[in-house]
């Protein structure tokens, strides 16, 4: 695992010691939506010797750090430079020296450490988050654990997945202080800044 400055490791404290994404058993399909350098995926694909990791991440400055930390797993993760959202096509994307709290400029501004940092303005391509999970459907059968970390359109992007594919979905975890949202035919359980919901009739099956 490779740190570039001091706000990752903010994110390994969130993910390996306080456990943001941890599930009762290890997911072995995971689409990750805001993949940053790799550190969630580190932690997925150590976790699982046949997990497989979808993952989707916009600013190019965080791709080649994503693909170091991630260099001994080749073979066990696509990258998909793009960011999902709510709605496609081109957007603009806010991003700081950090790689951290980059976000799409059209949805609001949130409290971050990145505040009073000067941030920049690139255009991304954006993908509609029906179209990533369709996507994985097709491609491995079913989504074990969907993340969504991507700076202020988790809970808008969450509210678009259609119910069909959602169905389709084990886990859910976004990054999101609102305890009290709800999502049909699934459990929520809150955790530090994140809620995972479990779909309730796959945990049956």
């Amino acid at each position: 695992m490779t740190l570039f400055n001091s706000h990752d490791a903010i994110t390994v404290h969130e993910i390996f010691c306080r456990g943001d994404y941890r599930c009762s058993s290890p997911p072995q399909v995971i689409v990750d939506l805001g993949s940053n350098i790799g550190l969630s995926a580190l932690f997925f694909l150590t976790n699982s010797p046949t997990a497989y990791c979808e993952l989707y991440e916009p600013d190019p400055r965080n791709l080649s750090k994503l693909l170091r930390n991630l260099a001994e797993f080749d073979g066990r993760f696509t990258l998909h430079e793009t960011a999902v959202a709510d709605r496609e096509g081109i957007c603009s994307f806010r991003r700081e020296p950090y790689g951290r709290y980059g976000r799409l400029e059209a949805f609001p501004e949130i409290l971050t450490p990145s505040e009073a940092i000067k941030k920049d303005r690139i255009e991304v391509r954006v993908e509609h988050v029906n179209t990533v999970i369709d996507r994985a459907l097709s491609d491995h059968g079913g989504v074990d654990l969907l993340k969504i970390d991507t700076e202020g359109c988790e809970l808008a992007t969450l509210q678009a997945i259609d119910p069909g594919l959602r169905a389709h979905i084990r886990h859910i975890v976004i990054e999101w202080a609102d305890r009290h949202v709800k999502l049909d035919g699934f459990t929520a359980a809150p955790c530090c800044n994140t809620i995972m919901f479990s779909n309730e009739a796959l945990l049956k099956s």
